[in-house]
């Protein structure tokens, strides 16, 4: 094999530097933190992906089945999709149960997606690897949230089991906790039209709160706990504290599920 042009090794360290940025970005947002470095070099001297790294992936699959953003070959056949959803509910139960409806729906599309890439004339697929995915639901990417309504007699008809497994659901999930970080930003600009969301920023925050509580088995879990309003009560009480009205913000969820803590953070920006 012939030896690289100094442009091509330049594009290939440039292209690695990207990659690992990407997945320094992925893993922060997912809450899978990367303890020191992603790779490290053993007693050998041979290159090594970082351990505690892929027991924080383990520990995330477990409650996700899917990790798209940090995925870079097919989603596994019996997994399903991991997408959060935009749903207007204070319900825990709701949510959870709205995700549920969007991986299904998800992998419905997903399904229709692959049949109508296989060549009617030697019957396989006419692309291959990320050319082939769902464009909602690609590798490497976050997916995008999924408009999902779920009604009152929806929820009615579900058993005291069914409501504590979506409960736990929407709580332990990553998309579960990414769809209630929407419902918090949504109730922020509705009670405080001043306030101007923010996208990600180098910026210190002017202030910041917290509102975390652990978990265990989804049979402890209480449904009928008001975890939604109990945020929003927080946040609505720190905002009411500042002497400015017109802050930025940004609600971001809290993943520490290695330690089985969940809950959201609200930043304030000037």
């Amino acid at each position: 094999m012939g030896k690289r042009s100094r442009e091509e090794q330049k594009k290939a360290g440039e292209n690695a530097s990207a990659a690992l940025e990407w997945v320094e970005k992925a893993a922060e947002e997912l809450g899978v933190g990367l303890s020191s470095m992603l790779v490290y070099e053993d007693e050998r001297g041979v290159q090594r992906v970082n351990p505690l790294y892929l027991a924080a992936i383990s520990e995330q699959l477990q409650f996700d089945g899917d990790i798209p953003e940090l995925r870079t070959g097919d989603m596994p056949k019996e997994a399903m999709p991991a997408v959060p959803v935009d749903l207007e509910s204070l319900n825990l139960v709701s949510i959870g149960f709205g995700l549920e409806k969007a991986s299904r729906q998800t992998r419905e599309q997903i399904n229709a997606h692959t049949r109508a890439l296989i060549s009617e004339d030697d019957g396989v697929l006419v692309k291959l690897g990320a050319d082939a995915d769902l464009p909602a639901y690609r590798r490497g990417t976050s997916p995008a949230f999924v408009e999902m309504k779920v009604t009152g007699s929806e929820i009615a008809l579900l058993s005291e089991s069914q409501k504590q497994m979506y409960a736990w659901k929407a709580l332990t999930s990553t998309p579960g906790r990414k769809s209630v970080a929407l419902v918090l930003h949504r109730m922020i600009q509705q009670e405080f039209p001043e306030m101007v969301p923010v996208g990600e920023s180098e910026r210190d925050p002017v202030g910041e709160t917290h509102w975390e509580t652990s978990f265990g088995n989804k049979e402890e879990i209480e449904p009928r706990f008001p975890v939604i309003g109990l945020v929003w009560g927080s946040f609505r009480r720190f905002i009411d504290k500042q002497v400015k009205t017109n802050l930025g913000f940004k609600v971001k969820p809290i993943n520490k599920v290695s330690d089985r803590i969940a809950g959201w953070s609200l930043y304030l920006y000037d």
